[in-house]
């Protein structure tokens, strides 16, 4: 895992909201077109992605990540 990912993770999982804000500049486009390729409506696409960015900051302090913060999301 790259170490700004890393670095993002550990700020959410403190509750730092900037490292959120970061996340999700970094990870919402592309997160939308992912979802919008599988439900082929853009307006889905995008309550989906909040849904899941929304998710994250409810488990913060869950989150256990092994992998890329990409293929986790």
């Amino acid at each position: 895992m790259e170490h700004v990912d890393q670095q993002l993770i550990t700020g959410l999982q403190r509750g730092d909201l900037t490292a959120f804000e970061e996340l999700y500049r970094q990870y919402y486009l592309f997160l939308c077109l992912v979802a919008e390729h599988i439900v082929r409506d853009p307006s889905d696409a995008r309550e989906i992605v909040s849904d899941v960015f929304m998710r994250l900051w409810d488990i913060r302090e869950k989150i256990e990540i092994n992998t890329s913060l990409k293929g986790y999301l």
